[in-house]
């Protein structure tokens, strides 16, 4: 009856009968009652999952009824994370193969990666065609992995079992858990199993020192040995044994005679390329933080595991491995790159608890949901279960080495690229017949659609397909236009006005183009040339048919506005046969003009603005027609609007094309310095030119024939702006 329960929803009516029916028969009956209220209980925290991962999670409650259940809404969508996580290096896989395949199969074999799990197209930077092989990374042991094997670990819902679930267990520190016994248990059959620790006072083994740490630091103490077995493997590696530095950036192996020996035994801080660089990089971080011994690593690694992840919401294994918790630390943040790492320690962290006779206990498990999931959980791409199956690890290099048409000597448009899958060649008519030729880069692929091709007028498309060992295929389309017969054609090979230029490049076959010119080009003609020398070009032009010939059309009038010619090309004189027109739309603009309605022009100078006039207000005295107007400074640099007009600065005029029609200097009066102002400096500027010594010249000194009526610079300049300084006068920018 309490299985019938618990496979189903149960309502609160449904309940309160149970209760006073089973109320009835006693202290059994109450322990049902309790069993049937905690289901009840736990149907209505699964509403907080999808539907897709509760018929696990209710399996899991069955056989474990005291583990709880936590959702984790993480708010990102599903696809944006598995970008992300699938970015170059961030999550990877081993290079050859490895005995821990996903933690719970033969640990005695070497399971060989398989090609689906490997990154090849879906991620720039993951396979070098060139070598015909995946990049390594980090020791040299690494691939990125791919998309497909990251969606199926990533996701949730394939690991919703007793023996995996330990990846989502909350990371926190358990007295009843984490004793030595079990931690020395964990450690079995590592160089840390019944070993005494390096720098423990009291001759504390591994397991007692794990403890501490794990208590210090309120971590689980399971998880910390779990880590660093992931970390350490059985025999330790070099950051564990110890490392020396000369100079704080390089590291060796210590032979254990040396005075200052650091080490890392999480490994915090120990990535990069290449083996060296990753001792380097874990050496730095024991030396900064002062872990001159295995003990002190143990102690303070475990502080930065808690600080790092557990303490700011990566508190599972899943967690640490897949950053989708923590806004400021989104997809980055991960302790390890490598992909299967919670699989393997979750897997160890549930044999440790099964052989300590623990996993009925009250676990949480906090488990992330995202938004916009598949439907089904992501299917496994291909696992080490038929790891010695070479078909599963087959090259899946699709790529070419090379494609060549007649060995070479016809060049592809464009060159052969890894990323390009089409390509065109253009061959005279008399080329009747072509032969491809092109060769896989990894010698395992196959190529098929070569050899010798007959060739039609027009284009002709063929389909090079490369299908590597793996079976995937790339197809290559080679298109091969052979032209018409030169005998008899009607198109140009080329086309040139004799001003100006056409839009975009000329093509025999392409019928129309355009072209604007300047009012300043009043006639215009061509030169083209035939292809076939049988051919007759004329040219119509309003109601004028005139006839080219030596590749040269006459220049004919433009009036302003568009202006289209048609050029026709026969096939034979007599124009019995076939015709191509091409045709031509010239604008000729309007002449520039412009008003320039209170300024003055003198010459070369130009006056009428106003002291401390704005350049945006200055453009605007002027109308322009068919063209605009810009000023200049000094320097002839284009000044900015919210500038002011100054003594020195070209009001310049352009045309439609930008080219310049006028340009002259401005002469603002008073302005004898230049700045757009009039002050005392340029006050002083009159007095030492008019009492000391002539000092103003060309556009400075006309800026100082401040009285209209005077010429030269005298007193009534110095009267007009000693008034205009001191008793607001004016000064007159007019003559």
């Amino acid at each position: 009856m309490l299985k019938m329960f618990r496979k189903r929803r149960i309502n609160i009516a449904t309940v309160i009968v149970a209760v006073i029916s089973m109320l009835a028969v006693g202290a059994y009956g109450i322990k049902q009652t309790i069993d049937v209220v905690a289901d009840v209980k736990f149907d209505e925290s699964l509403k907080q999952f999808p539907e897709s991962y509760r018929d696990s999670l209710r399996a899991l409650h069955d056989e474990h009824p005291k583990w709880t259940f936590e959702a984790v809404n993480t708010g990102l969508d599903w696809n944006t994370v598995l970008a992300n996580e699938s970015k170059i290096r961030r999550k990877l896989v081993p290079a050859s193969g490895h005995s821990m395949s996903l933690g719970l199969m033969d640990n005695s074999r070497w399971y060989q990666t398989p090609t689906a799990w490997k990154a090849y197209d879906e991620i720039d930077g993951a396979f070098n065609y060139d070598k015909n092989e995946w990049v390594v990374f980090d020791t040299g042991q690494w691939n990125q992995a791919s998309p497909a094997a990251i969606s199926y670990v990533m996701d949730p819902r394939n690991w919703l079992t007793e023996e995996y679930m330990f990846m989502f267990e909350q990371l926190s520190y358990n007295a009843s858990h984490d004793t030595v016994t079990v931690i020395n248990n964990t450690l079995k059959g590592t160089f840390m199993y019944n070993a005494k620790c390096p720098g423990a006072s009291g001759n504390k083994t591994y397991a007692q020192v794990i403890v501490d740490a794990a208590k210090a630091a309120k971590v689980s103490a399971i998880h910390l040995a779990v880590r660093l077995i992931q970390e350490k493997g059985t025999s330790n590696d070099e950051l564990g044994k110890g490392v020396i530095t000369t100079d704080g950036k390089n590291f060796t192996q210590a032979t254990g005679k040396e005075k200052t020996i650091y080490y890392n035994f999480f490994n915090i801080g120990a990535a990069g390329s290449g083996k060296q660089t990753v001792i380097n990089n874990g050496g730095k971080e024991a030396m900064s933080e002062g872990w001159t011994s295995p003990y002190l690593a143990i102690m303070g690694g475990a502080v930065k595991v808690n600080n790092g992840y557990i303490a700011i919401g990566q508190d599972t294994i899943y967690f640490e491995m897949f950053s989708v918790v923590n806004k400021a630390y989104y997809y980055w943040k991960q302790y390890a790159q490598n992909l299967t790492a919670s699989l393997t320690e979750g897997c160890k962290i549930y044999t440790t608890y099964k052989n300590s006779g623990i996993t009925d206990s009250a676990f949480v498990f906090r488990i992330p949901v995202y938004n916009n999931m598949p439907e089904q959980a992501c299917p496994n791409p291909g696992w080490y279960t038929n790891g010695d199956d070479a078909s599963l690890r087959a090259n899946p290099n699709t790529r070419l080495k090379s494609l060549t048409v007649n060995g070479g000597k016809l060049a592809l448009t464009p060159t052969l690229d890894y990323k390009e899958t089409s390509y065109n060649l253009t061959v005279p008519y008399s080329t009747e017949t072509v032969t491809i030729a092109a060769q896989a880069i990894a010698g395992t692929s196959t190529v098929s659609g070569t050899g010798k091709k007959s060739l039609e007028v027009g284009t002709n498309e063929y389909k090079i397909v490369c299908k590597s060992e793996y079976g995937t295929t790339r197809t290559y389309k080679l298109n091969i236009t052979r032209e018409k017969s030169p005998e008899k054609s009607t198109y140009l090979t080329a086309l040139k006005p004799t001003s100006g230029s056409l839009s975009g490049t000329f093509k025999k076959a392409t019928g129309k183009y355009k072209m604007t010119v300047n009012n300043s080009i009043s006639s215009i003609g061509f030169t083209y040339t035939m292809e076939s020398s049988e051919s007759l070009v004329e040219l119509r032009y309003g109601k004028h048919t005139i006839s080219c010939s030596d590749g040269k059309i006459a220049a004919q009038s433009l009036t302003v506005g568009v202006n289209t010619f048609y050029i026709d090309v026969y096939d034979s004189a007599d124009k019995s046969g076939e015709k191509t027109t091409y045709q031509v739309d010239i604008t000729r603009n309007a002449a520039t003009t412009f008003d320039n309605k209170k300024l003055q022009i003198n010459g070369s100078y130009i006056n009428g603005f106003t002291i401390g006039e704005k350049v945006s207000n200055a453009i605007k005295a002027v109308s322009v027609t068919n063209g605009s107007v810009k000023i200049l400074d000094s320097d002839k640099k284009v000044k900015s609007e919210s500038s002011m007009v100054a003594t020195g600065d070209y009001f310049t005029v352009y045309d439609a094309d930008g080219k310049v029609m006028k340009q002259y200097q401005i002469v603002l009066y008073g302005d004898v310095n230049g700045d757009g102002k009039v002050d005392l400096f340029d006050y002083m500027y009159l007095k030492k030119h008019h009492w000391v010594k002539p000092i103003l010249t060309g556009i400075k000194l006309e800026a100082a024939n401040i009285y209209s009526k005077s010429s030269g610079v005298d007193l009534f300049d110095m009267a007009v702006m000693k008034k205009f300084l001191w008793k607001n006068g004016t000064i007159t920018q007019t003559r």
